[in-house]
């Protein structure tokens, strides 16, 4: 009895040590800097702030200190070898630079964590960009904007409802912009029901962050551009269509026996699966219909605290208190990554391997 309950640890405690995972799809959805500071476990946040410890600031910093502890704040500077979304090598071979911040609204009603571990929710927001970096590329320069109200239910199910716009040159007259209404639902863990010790981990297991998600997209514009625009590609939008995406995901922090080090800490590994169709052909330049794109990525990200180590949380009334730089190379694989010749305007069909680096700031 002992030595079948010892080999299930020991296969716990391997699909742990290999399979953790994380989102980090080149959808702009990267920005988000949550991600990371979940990933590492260890990672301290305002939410984790005592009433005393809000309560013994006083004047404006607890004023500050009190409405940290309900919002997080990030800013992402992501450099890839390649700009693929959904499917789409969106500069050809060049490299490209994605800028965007992130703000997270707690707006549970309640502090018990009793209550939270049954729902919590948060309003999600964020803006950003992606440029290539060479030039001849201008024509596919995109923003995008959104806001998603997040729903945790039972800790371990998600429920997302959202809205998100895209726009596109030219940037004056918003011809190309396009919205997208998103309803995302899943699970991020699945628990153990009892905790378990594993060895090498200080702390029991109560589940085991293995994460999968559906999410559904419709898209619409308010322009019918004509042939016109044929320079960037473009033929004109259908009046709706529909995106699919299934992400599967897992993520694990290093086992504590792993060497810490106070100002750098290497804490887990992150790996994600993502795969996006489309009800719709030829919506955007390269796109088809069905089943459109099937990535896969690693991710190992480097967790600096600042906050801690130069006492930043005494700075401009404790705004950059709990300050944390997350460092994460990244290596992706495409599954028929859709590819424009620059000279003959046609596309292409083919698999594409292709990294970077993203450089979180979250306080």
């Amino acid at each position: 009895m002992r030595s079948g309950r010892d080999a299930g640890m020991l296969l716990l405690s391997l699909v742990i040590a290999l399979l953790c995972v994380s989102t980090h799809a080149q959808d702009e959805a990267s920005f988000d800097a949550a991600t990371g500071e979940d990933a590492t476990v260890r990672a301290p946040s305002a939410a984790s702030m005592t009433q005393g410890e809000v309560t013994q600031a006083t004047g404006i910093e607890g004023w500050v200190r009190a409405a940290k502890k309900r919002t997080a704040f990030s800013i992402a500077n992501v450099f890839e070898s390649r700009d693929v979304w959904r499917g789409i090598n969106w500069f050809g071979l060049d490299p490209a630079y994605l800028l965007g911040g992130d703000f997270k609204l707690d707006l549970t009603p309640y502090d018990e964590q009793r209550k939270r571990d049954i729902w919590e929710v948060k309003l999600h927001s964020m803006i950003g960009g992606a440029w290539a970096l060479k030039a001849g590329h201008e024509n596919n320069d995109r923003f995008k904007v959104m806001a998603v109200l997040e729903n945790r239910i039972f800790k371990y199910l998600d429920f997302d409802i959202g809205y998100e716009h895209y726009g596109l040159p030219p940037f004056d007259d918003h011809d190309r912009d396009f919205e997208e209404l998103l309803i995302r639902t899943g699970f991020n863990a699945i628990p153990t029901f009892r905790p378990v010790k594993l060895p090498g981990y200080e702390k029991e297991i109560t589940s085991i962050p293995f994460g999968v998600h559906y999410g559904a997209y419709y898209g619409a514009t308010s322009k019918s551009f004509t042939l016109t625009n044929d320079k960037y590609g473009f033929h004109g939008y259908p009046p709706n269509w529909w995106w699919h995406n299934v992400e599967f995901n897992l993520i694990t922090p290093f086992p504590d026996i792993i060497p810490r080090r106070t100002y750098g800490i290497l804490q887990c590994l992150k790996l994600d699966s993502t795969i996006w169709a489309i009800d719709r052909e030829s919506v955007l330049p390269g796109l088809k219909s069905g089943l459109q794109d099937a990535e896969f990525g690693l991710a190992i990200p480097l967790i600096l605290d600042f906050g801690k180590k130069l006492d930043l949380d005494r700075y401009v009334c404790g705004l950059f208190g709990e300050s944390t730089l997350i460092v994460e190379p990244f290596v992706r694989y495409g599954l028929a990554t859709q590819n424009l010749d620059m000279e003959t305007r046609t596309w292409s069909s083919k698999d594409e391997i292709w990294g970077g680096v993203a450089l979180v700031y979250a306080f």
